[in-house]
């Protein structure tokens, strides 16, 4: 398997593990400052990882998603996805979908190599539940 479809398995299964195990009826308001909230929750995580600041970027996981990665498999992951993509140059906001108690940001990725999408996951706590890194 190619490291690009490792890591988006890899990012994939990380999201279905936090999506089935996190599950929560409850679905936020749709209010403008907890979108707002979300958005720059997400922006802060990847600029984390951009910058290379794996500790905090892993402190804002839930529980589950925790344990299920460390931060030296995060920074490899990361380091995985500059490999592929070349090195991250900035992102963009795109939209935020709500989905089973979930806020869904999607970001554009830019990156030396290929612009990729971004979704980070983040539940009623302001915790990220999960990120997947996909084709644009």
């Amino acid at each position: 398997m190619n490291m690009k479809k490792y890591v988006s398995v890899f990012a994939a299964g990380l999201i279905a593990l936090m999506l089935a195990s996190c599950s929560n009826e409850e679905g936020d308001t749709g209010n403008t400052e907890g979108t707002e909230g979300k958005e720059r929750i997400a922006e802060s995580f990847i600029q984390q990882l951009a910058d290379g600041s794996y500790n905090e970027a892993a402190e804002q996981f839930d529980e589950t998603m925790s344990e299920a990665i460390s931060e030296a498999e995060l920074a490899q992951t990361w380091e995985e996805i500059e490999l592929q993509l070349g090195a991250y140059i900035d992102h963009r906001y795109q939209s935020t979908e709500e989905a089973e108690g979930y806020s869904i940001v999607i970001l554009e990725g830019l990156f030396e190599g290929q612009d990729v999408i971004i979704s980070v996951s983040i539940n009623e706590h302001e915790e990220i539940s999960g990120f997947y890194i996909h084709e644009n």
